[in-house]
């Protein structure tokens, strides 16, 4: 049953998620009157994804602004049956979105989805760090150490000084 949008605004989002669902600033009540519980949680992943079966037409840079802030959201699993409507977010040449999917990928189990993303996030933005950590803790939990340590120095090639490329070090 689709939940009631008097419902849902009271779902605790984040400003670009309300802009999506058209919840303005003065309906909005997720910060002082939060439904957080797993039903709600569930509810809302389920009229979002209702939301954009509604709306094919979304553009990419819109669904970038939702999964990213999805993924701010603890809702990974939402992230990636996004991706799985919207099948072209895979390839879209952006770092926020390849990012988000990487994130949300590694969240949910899918090291094959999350390298791929975080792969092309770093293609996209080489000089930012949290493809390279994000793509040595997946080569780590698969014990492909060598590749790891490839992943660690190039992303100490382009910030020398990160601690969290020097502690996965």
């Amino acid at each position: 049953q689709r939940a009631e949008f008097s419902e849902i605004r009271h779902y605790p989002m984040g400003p670009k998620t309300r802009s999506f669902l058209a919840i303005s600033d003065s309906d909005y009540r997720g910060g002082e009157q939060p439904l957080d519980s797993e039903a709600h949680r569930t509810q809302f992943c389920e009229y979002i994804l209702e939301e954009l079966a509604q709306r094919p037409e979304v553009s990419d840079d819109d669904l970038t602004d939702l999964i990213d802030e999805l993924v701010a959201m603890d809702l990974p699993r939402l992230v990636l049956a996004v991706a799985e409507k919207f099948p072209q977010l895979r390839t879209f040449k952006d770092f926020r979105c390849q990012l988000s999917l990487g994130v949300a990928a590694m969240l949910g189990g899918d090291f094959d989805l999350a390298e791929e993303a975080l792969r092309a996030a770093q293609e996209i933005l080489p000089t930012e760090p949290a493809p390279y950590i994000n793509i040595v803790q997946i080569l780590l939990a698969q014990s492909r150490i060598d590749e790891a340590l490839v992943w660690c120095e190039s992303g100490l090639e382009q910030e020398p000084n990160n601690y969290a490329l020097w502690e996965l070090m």
